[in-house]
């Protein structure tokens, strides 16, 4: 992997059911450091990560950075994979604590920046605002599933005879693409490439292509691209390639997209409600073949229940852009009562220990 190099990622989603972590996963393969943080709204914790962030890659270290799903301009973790050190927001909802305290983790109080007396002068108004915001999400979670379901409607029963063609492409890839043996052992992380936001659906393209020059797109309205994904994740790990399995955003139970980047080769799936722009891929057209022993009435039928399903999630996006407006009045409230001079100090006394390639005692 080349130096300076910035993958993107979301580890929460905001699915058909509630919100689904994979927090668990980042956490896990963070061997030398995790920091958590800890703090309420508009306290710094994304300031610190994105300032460690920048700095790291400014002098030539790789970072993945994980952006928030509530507001993907936000930084919700960030991991420098040349030191094994990791910065996560350990807040609600993806409340995380230390496995092993001190020894691995460490938790950084970024709630000592507040100014505590002041902040409870708008006591009564932060109990409503909140009270609103949390009310938004459970309206955005309702809508977000009855989408998803309407989407699955719109998926024809599978054919044994198109069961058999997926087997048939999937080994015709896996042996164009994943030759040779090995005895490492499988290794396999979970992330999410794509999120439903208060911005839309919006997918961390740019992390395929710093990833793999080689692309394939497969359709996946019918839902049919899992039974290619599953095989070729396998044979990844036969082969001892990392894998990133990207999970489904609005029904993680699903696999979306699967990164190998030791074979800088990526499988994409794409959906009416998500379609994908890349020159140069190679296309599956797997609706086509799942659709072609359909009656006209019947792919007309489907076709209506997708665009039902894709305006539901519109709307929930809608919902969701109305929560973020009021997690920016609550944070506003805190804001200038938050010491960001002592965030920023904090930040570049980590930063600088790092580059130092020292692991900061700083709790």
């Amino acid at each position: 992997m080349q130096s300076n190099l910035e993958t993107c990622f979301f580890l929460g989603a905001n699915s058909a059911d509630g919100f689904y972590s994979v927090y668990d996963d980042f956490t896990e393969h963070v061997p030398a450091m995790l920091y958590i943080l800890k703090g309420g709204p508009g306290c710094g914790k994304s300031t610190l990560m994105r300032t460690i962030a920048s700095g790291m890659r400014a002098a030539g270290h790789s970072v993945e950075s994980i952006r928030c799903s509530g507001d993907p301009d936000s930084l919700d973790a960030v991991y420098i994979p040349d030191l094994s050190v990791g910065y996560v927001d350990g807040t609600a909802p993806h409340v995380i604590e230390a496995h092993f305290p001190a020894a691995s983790a460490q938790y950084l109080n970024l709630g000592k920046f507040y100014d505590a007396a002041a902040i409870q002068k708008s006591s009564t108004k932060i109990r409503r605002v909140t009270a609103a915001y949390k009310a938004l999400y459970a309206t955005a979670y309702q809508t977000i599933a009855a989408g998803t379901a309407v989407l699955a409607l719109g998926r024809p029963a599978l054919s044994p005879d198109v069961c058999q063609t997926m087997k048939r492409r999937a080994a015709g890839v896996i042996s164009r693409e994943m030759r040779g043996k090995s005895t490492k052992p499988a290794s396999v992380r979970v992330r999410f490439l794509d999120a439903l936001t208060c911005q839309g659906t919006v997918c961390c393209l740019d992390t395929v292509k710093n990833l793999a020059e080689r692309i394939y797109v497969l359709d996946d309205d019918c839902g049919a691209a899992q039974q290619i994904l599953d095989p070729i994740v396998q044979a990844a790990c036969r082969i001892g390639q990392p894998v990133i399995r990207c999970l489904n955003h609005l029904e993680p139970a699903r696999t979306a997209h699967v990164l190998v980047p030791g074979l800088s080769l990526a499988f994409m799936t794409q959906t009416t409600e998500c379609p994908r722009m890349i020159p140069g891929a190679k296309h599956f057209r797997l609706d086509t073949l799942c659709e072609k022993d359909l009656s006209r009435a019947q792919r007309a039928k489907l076709r209506r229940l997708r665009r039902t399903g894709s305006g539901l999630l519109r709307d929930a996006a809608g919902v969701l852009a109305e929560a973020k407006q009021l997690h920016d009045e609550l944070e506003a409230l805190y804001n200038p009562h938050v010491d960001f001079d002592g965030v920023r100090a904090l930040a570049d006394l980590h930063l600088q220990t790092l580059l130092n390639s020292g692991i900061p005692d700083v709790l």
